[in-house]
This record gives structure tokens, sequence and C-alpha cells, in this order.
């Protein structure tokens, strides 16, 4: 039984930090308006262009186990400081390059891949032919020097005062993960799911929410 209305039975949220590049720019900068349910500033955060990406080098790939499980993009103008600045935009530690013309993203590796010579990534990048982009089922992997998402562990929720206050837009199904990246992608510092099927983004844990110790997270 539940004396408040607004609350939901059970409506514990899975909370996790990351950075943002989309407002990271100037310390005035705001929320997307647009989604926004307030006006607060975000504070500078690492842009793509201050983060160092090391080489970490070249691994098996394939298409039914992915090293690196999001797709950053396909393009005929690859390059591989544009993956990298794509997989910082979404929020993810990880990039990589592969058959000239794909851009992966992750929080980590697949463990069932493995590092492999260099010499297997040969294949030029369609952006940048002096420079290589994997091969056939071979990836070019770098890592971020940026922090990455982490758990901030399980918080209550309310209707009326919502922990996070965005609603992120995940399509193909509820995860962590993809709701992460709409939230990254989206400019927002945190980023939570709820009830199997919400997302919810902001760059700050509003207050009288608390986090639920012992909770599962």
């Amino acid at each position: 039984m539940y004396n408040n209305p607004n609350l939901r039975p059970r409506v514990d949220i899975p909370v996790y930090w990351g950075f943002n590049t989309a407002l990271a720019t100037t310390s005035t900068n705001s929320i997307p308006t647009t989604l926004a349910t307030s006006t607060k500033t975000v504070p500078p955060t690492a842009t793509a262009s201050s983060v160092t990406w090391n080489s970490i080098g070249c691994y098996t790939d394939d298409t039914v186990s992915r090293i690196l499980q999001v797709s950053g993009s396909t393009s005929t103008s690859l390059t591989i400081p544009t993956c990298q600045a794509r997989c910082h935009t979404l929020g993810y530690a990880y990039s990589g390059v592969e058959f000239g013309t794909e851009c992966w993203c992750g929080s980590g590796l697949n463990a069932a891949q493995t590092k492999v010579s260099d010499s297997d990534c040969s294949m030029a990048c369609s952006g940048n032919s002096a420079t290589k982009c994997g091969g056939r089922n071979r990836i070019n992997v770098y890592k971020s020097s940026a922090p990455s998402w982490k758990s901030l562990g399980c918080y209550t929720d309310a209707v009326s005062s919502r922990a996070l206050p965005v609603t992120g837009q995940v399509n193909g199904g509820m995860t962590p993960e993809r709701c992460r990246t709409s939230c990254g992608g989206l400019g927002y510092k945190f980023a939570g799911v709820e009830y199997a099927s919400e997302c919810w983004c902001g760059n700050s844990i509003t207050t009288p929410q608390t986090k639920v110790c012992g909770a599962s997270q």
C-alpha cells in the first residue's frame, strides 16, 4: 500500500553518470529547450577535441559477436578522428574503425574477439587513404582518456518530482546502453532506466529522490 498517490509501486531507477560534448564548449550552454523542464546551465566537460585516444591494436571482429556493440556510423568519407568524435559524443570510451567505412563504439571490448597483428588491419580509411581503418573482420580499436559512464546505483522516483526530468528517446527496445546513448547524444550527463521500458535524462539528480541502499542495480 502506498500513501502518496504520486509515487508508483517500486519505481527504483538505476542512474548512470557520464560526460557530454553537445553542451561542453562553455559554461553558459543550456539544456535543449525542446525537451527540458528547467534552464539549468551545464559546467564545461571534456570536449571531443580535448580527449586523447590511444590505439590498443588490431582485433578480430564479426557480425555475430561484435567487439564493440554500437554502430557509430558507416560512411564513404570515414576518418579515424570523426569516428572517435562520434563515439565520444555518444558517451563511449572505446571506438573502432573497420572495413574502411565502418565506425563502432562501446563501453568495453567483447572478450570473444582477440588481438591480432597490426598488419591484419590494412584497409585504407575511405576518408583518408593515408590511414588504416581495419579490414574484413578486422578492426582498429582506440580507447579514450575521458571518463566513461559509470553506475551510481538505484534511486527512488516519483511522477511529481522526477529524479531525472527529461525523457530519453530509445528505439528498438530498451537497454541501459541505448538509454545512455540517447541521453549522451542529447547532451545530458545523467541517464536512468525505469519500469523496464523508460529512459530518463538530466544534468543532476533531483531532490528529494534518494539512493536505495541494498536495492538491485
